[in-house]
């Protein structure tokens, strides 16, 4: 949930390094509202170049990441600060 400091429309931006078999993800997450986060994700060769506008629960999208985490993919933001920002101890 956003809290006082938090600007309006605040989004964590995570930019995660591709592989052999998946492309580069860069995804603009925003603070759960209601049990939901809406993330906007970009993937080379995306719906013509647009993002890819999608709600998951925090839960869902924290095992998402973690799995690519244990791949060893690079990522702009570590799972700890994830957590952090979806409110998840």
């Amino acid at each position: 949930m956003s809290t006082a400091h938090d600007p309006p429309g605040e989004m964590l931006e995570l930019h995660i390094v591709g592989n052999a078999t998946e492309a580069d993800r860069v995804m603009h997450i925003g603070r759960p509202v209601n049990g939901i986060v809406e993330v906007r994700e970009w993937t080379p060769g995306g719906v013509q170049g647009g993002p890819r506008e999608y709600g998951a629960t925090p839960e869902g999208l924290l095992v998402l990441v973690e799995r690519m985490a244990r791949s060893r993919r690079h990522m702009t933001a570590d799972v700890y600060r994830l957590r952090l920002w979806l409110g998840i101890s």
